[in-house]
Parts: C-alpha cells; sequence; structure tokens
C-alpha cells in the first residue's frame, strides 16, 4: 500500500467511525476525505459541515454583546430538519431556540474523542514509518545500483 492510500483508508475508516457514532445526522453523509502529496510531504483532511465541532464540544451562554447572531444560523437549522409545532411558526422556534442557547449554551455530544484516539493516530504513524523507511531503502538501493 503506498503512503497516499495508507492515509486514505485511515482517513475513510474515521469517516466511517463518524457514521456508525451519528447515524440520524444528515451531515455524515456529506463529509468528504482529501489526502495530497504536498512540496512538504503528505495531507489529509475530512471536511464537513462547520456545526460539528460546536456538537461535539458544546458552547456556554453567549456573551452580552454578542447575543442574537445565532438566530440566522439556528432559523436555517430549524428549516432543514423540517422541525416544526403547531402551536408556533418555525422562526419564532428559532428565535426561542437561539434566545436559550445565548442565555444557557448546550452540552457537547463528545463523539469525536472516541473516534480520534491516541491509538489510532499511533498506528497510522507506525504504518506510514514503515512505508517512508521502504521508500528510504528502496531509494538508497536504487542509487546504489545506478553507480554500479
Amino acid at each position: 500500500m503506498t503512503i497516499i492510500e495508507t492515509i486514505d483508508k485511515w482517513l475513510s475508516d474515521i469517516n466511517q467511525d463518524l457514521s456508525k457514532a451519528r447515524p440520524q445526522d444528515k451531515w455524515v453523509n456529506q463529509t468528504i476525505t482529501e489526502v495530497k502529496a504536498t512540496d512538504k510531504g503528505y495531507s489529509g483532511a475530512i471536511y464537513t459541515n462547520n456545526y460539528v465541532y460546536w456538537l461535539d464540544r458544546g458552547r456556554g451562554p453567549t456573551s452580552t454583546n454578542k447575543k442574537g447572531r445565532l438566530y440566522g444560523i439556528i432559523k436555517q437549522w430549524v428549516h432543514e430538519k423540517g422541525i416544526t409545532s403547531p402551536d408556533i411558526s418555525q422562526n419564532s422556534l428559532a428565535f426561542l431556540i437561539a434566545r436559550k442557547i445565548d442565555r444557557e449554551g448546550y452540552n457537547g455530544k463528545d463523539f469525536l474523542k472516541d473516534i480520534l484516539t491516541t491509538n489510532r493516530i499511533e498506528v497510522l504513524n507506525k504504518d506510514l514509518t514503515v512505508l517512508y523507511v521502504d521508500q528510504i531503502r528502496s531509494n538508497i538501493m536504487k542509487q546504489w545500483q545506478s553507480q554500479q
């Protein structure tokens, strides 16, 4: 397996575990993994909706001078989720949710720590080290043979 294939498999495994951890969330099916070679080495990333961080970590109450900024985001979320109430409009519901978050914050779901574990990173590090050493050894042998 190549270095890019190894990183890609690692990211795909993480993405799969995200799907298992949060199967009810639409964003899980919208994540994108990317691996590329750069002039400085290799990079890998998982891209997802920006609110996943806040879903995982939670947040405290909004500071006084920033209250009201959540309304638009919550309004979009309420509409996307199709959340309705027979008693109030979606806009009013979004306002009430945003106001509660502004006042009290909320606890995160804390699911990423079970997926992005130290052990998982160490395994990737070990696998990549083996591949790099093999690549270096192969390059040295090619150089040595070309000089014979």
